[in-house]
């Protein structure tokens, strides 16, 4: 049986030249004044629901398409809410993509050389907070941090998630257990 894309018509989306194609046009970088004008064509795609096939990975179809897309000068980022480590059972199918903006936009890794080109941290005082908010209220947690991850609650959905991807949670009793920096991301899944 053949392998439905997420993106039936996918490739006719990049070949257009029609005006429902969003393009971004700059004149100036604001740190490259002098830099000359650019045509820019993003096209940033979750993954989970989205890009992903029911089975959690990327089609085929989804591949070549992407694949085409690239070669038509866009460029591919995957956007999710999902660590490093999470990404690990889609071997490199996810490296169709230019970057990969993980931990809800925590981090940013460049595809072709797993360069890290931007990392935005929690502030730790904040973070303490709200975890120990969370952990009070028996509010569901994650917080992510380089390629690991803790959960103040695990459900039979997030033992599921743990099986599939080989990444099990620290769990937290409180927010002594996480690191005072490197935290890369607060995500409360309900």
């Amino acid at each position: 049986m053949r392998e439905k894309s997420a993106f039936p018509s996918f490739t006719s989306i990049f070949s257009s030249e029609d005006a429902s194609v969003t393009r971004i046009h700059h004149t100036t970088h604001p740190s490259r004044p002098d830099a000359a004008q650019a045509d820019v064509r993003i096209l940033a795609l979750d993954m989970d629901g989205t890009s992903l096939n029911r089975e959690g990975q990327l089609a085929k179809d989804t591949v070549h398409a992407l694949g085409e897309a690239r070669r038509l000068g866009w460029t591919i980022c995957f956007v999710t809410g999902r660590t490093r480590v999470d990404i690990a059972p889609l071997g490199d199918t996810w490296r169709v993509a230019h970057y990969l903006i993980l931990n809800n936009g925590g981090k940013t890794i460049r595809a072709e050389d797993d360069a890290l080109v931007g990392r935005f941290l929690v502030d730790p005082a904040d973070a303490e907070k709200i975890i120990n908010h969370c952990i009070i209220n028996k509010l569901q947690l994650y917080v992510l941090g380089g390629d690991a991850w803790w959960a103040n609650i695990v459900t039979p959905r997030d033992q599921d998630y743990i099986a599939h991807t080989g990444s099990e949670p620290t769990m937290l009793r409180a927010a002594a257990p996480v690191p005072p920096a490197g935290l890369e991301g607060l995500m409360s899944p309900r």
